[in-house]
């Protein structure tokens, strides 16, 4: 790819409330919130129903948001050209934009601000290790499946994401 002077983008996700126990030795998964996704997991048995997972703590997700910085760092080292946060489909991410997913009443739930906060934070840690231009995000705003039900906080949600992400310097925004 790099001698036909193509670029190569590694996509960082945490499946979050979607995964299952089977990777957490019989721990439930972590999610913003302990509200079941109603979907399927692919586990190593095969597909199995989706369980109510349990809130982070806000330390938890401190450490989550450090991980993706350590990733980042990650994909650097192994010769990629940048990153795109995965924030699209029925990941942790679009748990946190999701206000039927996620009920908190701290930092990181109730209005736009705080839905948005983790996904902010996230592309914070991944700018400071690559700079500008080489760091992209990728949304589903309108996906419906399962618990991820568009509500009455949707548009609010994700016009204030995007008014915040026109002041970063991403290479990318991509939605589904």
């Amino acid at each position: 790819m790099h001698s036909e002077g193509g670029a190569i983008f590694a996509q960082l996700a945490h499946s979050g409330g979607v995964s299952h126990p089977d990777f957490f030795d019989g721990e439930l998964p972590p999610a913003p919130s302990a509200v079941n996704p109603g979907l399927r997991s692919f586990t190593p048995d095969g597909f199995k129903d989706t369980v109510t997972p349990r809130a982070m703590s806000v330390e938890e997700i401190a450490s989550t948001v450090a991980d993706y910085g350590v990733a980042a760092k990650n994909a650097r080292e192994a010769g990629f050209d940048g990153v795109e946060l995965h924030a699209a489909t029925t990941y942790l991410l679009p748990e946190f934009l999701n206000s039927a997913l996620n009920i908190r009443e701290d930092g990181y739930g109730g209005s736009a601000a705080n839905r948005t906060r983790i996904v902010l934070e996230v592309l914070d840690a991944l700018i400071a290790v690559w700079g500008p231009g080489r760091v992209g995000i990728k949304i589903s705003p309108t996906l419906a499946i399962g618990g991820f039900e568009l509500t009455d906080k949707t548009v609010e949600t994700y016009d204030y994401l995007v008014g915040r992400l026109n002041g970063l310097p991403l290479s990318h925004l991509s939605g589904k």
